[in-house]
């Protein structure tokens, strides 16, 4: 019989509480009340319903301030994981039974994996709240970097091999839903998201600056997959938009 024990799942919101509930849901509904799950809010408090929904559902909820960024919230997070692994969430993700979230740990396990990641299935509402479109997406792909020039390289999946019902294969980048092995962010130095970085730009650069440095092994898998329900509005959508991150990643990219 699997166990979810050893997860953690964590997660940080902008005030979207439909967002938060429904992931919470979703994983008590598949993984019952044995992993972990760790939320933080970018709010100067919690409200009343967030701390009786928190308790309801078991979830450990701490309010970090306003814009207080992803890469602060993660690592805040991270600095709080007690459990093997962790699993990196955006708010808005769905979990289903279809998700080979156990065997995803059992090949970390077997293979000395540092960070597995996996598929987006997206479905994609406008701001009306109307579903516009249906695609998967996994950001999945390997890193060349010379003397700050920058390239992203296809990963074939034909080199996939195979662990059981999973195929895997090593690469430079994930995307956001990923399980990570908890020991190796606390080995020096530690693998951490950049704070100067709130919502651009973060993603890429931690996972190039530790392909500079050798870190981590990355695996990508394309049968370990998450629903993506992508809501937006328009205070949403303006705080996405920002590109403070990504000329910050820019110019790090000199001294690489």
């Amino acid at each position: 019989m699997i166990t979810y024990k050893n997860i953690t799942f964590i997660a940080t919101t902008t005030n979207r509480d439909i967002c938060f509930q429904s992931l919470i849901i979703s994983i008590r509904k598949v993984f019952g009340y044995d992993p972990k799950i760790l939320f933080t809010h970018q709010v100067d408090y919690l409200t009343d319903a967030t701390q009786k929904f928190s308790y309801k559902y078991d979830t450990v909820s701490f309010a970090t301030g306003y814009d207080s960024g992803l890469s602060y919230n993660r690592n805040f997070m991270v600095d709080k994981v007690e459990t093997e692994f962790f699993v990196l969430c955006d708010d808005d993700f769905i979990f289903d039974p279809s998700v080979k979230l156990g065997l995803g740990v059992e090949l970390m396990q077997n293979q000395g994996i540092d960070i597995l990641g996996g598929v987006y299935k997206n479905f994609n509402f406008d701001n009306s709240n109307k579903l516009k479109s249906y695609n998967e997406s996994s950001f999945a792909f390997d890193i060349e970097i010379k003397t700050g020039l920058f390239k992203k390289h296809k990963i074939d999946i034909g080199n996939a091999t195979y662990y059981k019902d999973l195929r895997f294969l090593d690469c430079d980048c994930v995307n956001n839903f990923a399980i990570m092995r908890t020991k190796s962010f606390l080995r020096q130095p530690k693998l951490r998201w950049d704070e100067d970085m709130k919502i651009s730009g973060e993603h890429i650069d931690f996972f190039t600056k530790y392909k500079v440095e050798g870190y981590a092994r990355v695996c990508f898998s394309p049968d370990l997959s998450i629903l993506h329900i992508r809501r937006s509005s328009p205070s949403y959508q303006e705080m996405r938009s920002r590109r403070d991150g990504i000329q910050l990643f820019e110019s790090k990219l000199k001294e690489w």
